[in-house]
């Protein structure tokens, strides 16, 4: 009958534009034997693929573009997880607590633009893929390449400083990354220390926050000799040893007065500062 033996030549043949039976032949970045060109039929789709080359008459999956595209992301990510190590040799103490998955709020001393970068490549990247840091919209959306870090590398909640009218407001949108499952990186001050004084006194967006989740972790986080590593107004970090000490966690009990919990962050922060000279 028809099509039981393999040589019958009514058996029908998928045929490519230019009439070979394998429809790949027509793919020119296809490798075939005695051709000339180098390589095997794997190397043809994935040249194709990173040329982002049309291939049997369809595009790329979006799915695949979406791939590549995390992929730089997460390129970026971890050389700059690596470049913070290697320009600050950070050690990450767990003095009071230790790393945990649940949200939190990782509220920190700040002396530098380079204190968020430091603390969220110091933990643990099973954390890391999932807390983003609190960063004002004044700076980090200032050029594309800023832009670009903080919000499709770091993943930052980008706030602005200065309440427009009808826009989303700061404590909004930490709330709304809080539910969404997120840990915060935040800094209480709202502005780099400049000064001799250890800290300076905390603004209330952490105490409304937390106000409007009262069961999230706030994690007391001292960055040490971060702001000799960027200092103010620098733009190539200089190499220096640092140290983060992550302290016992706080949280905020029922009816508790805007001021006393504020003190009450501000001293587990303190208590983590090394003694000065």
């Amino acid at each position: 009958r028809p099509g039981d033996d393999p040589r019958d030549d009514t058996q029908p043949a998928a045929r490519g534009a230019h009439g070979s039976a394998d429809p790949d032949d027509d793919d020119p970045l296809r490798a075939r034997s005695g051709d000339g060109l180098v390589g095997a039929d794997h190397r043809g789709h994935r040249l194709r693929g990173l040329l982002h080359l049309p291939g049997a008459g369809h595009a790329l999956p979006r799915a695949l573009m979406d791939s590549v595209r995390l992929s730089k992301e997460t390129l970026v990510a971890d050389a700059i997880c690596g470049l913070a190590r290697l320009l600050t040799g950070a050690r990450a103490l767990w003095r009071g607590t230790a790393p945990s998955a649940v949200p939190r709020i990782y509220y920190a001393n700040h002396t530098s633009h380079f204190d968020f970068v430091l603390i969220w490549a110091a933990l643990p990247e099973e954390l890391r893929v999932r807390t983003r840091p609190v960063a004002g919209a004044d700076y980090w959306n200032a050029t594309p390449l800023r832009r670009w870090l903080v919000h499709e590398v770091l993943r930052g909640v980008v706030i602005e400083r200065v309440k427009s009218e009808g826009g989303e407001s700061p404590v909004e949108q930490m709330v709304a990354a809080l539910d969404h499952g997120d840990s915060l990186i935040l800094f209480p001050e709202g502005t780099r220390n400049m000064t001799d004084e250890l800290l300076l006194p905390f603004r209330s967006g952490i105490y409304n926050v937390v106000a409007a989740r009262p069961d999230v972790e706030c994690v007391p986080v001292w960055s040490e000799n971060l702001n000799r590593v960027m200092p103010k107004g620098e733009v190539v970090p200089i190499p220096l040893l640092c140290a983060l000490s992550f302290g016992e966690p706080v949280r905020m009990t029922p009816g508790e007065d805007k001021d006393v919990f504020l003190a009450r962050l501000r001293d587990a922060l303190l208590a983590l500062a090394p003694p000065r000279n």
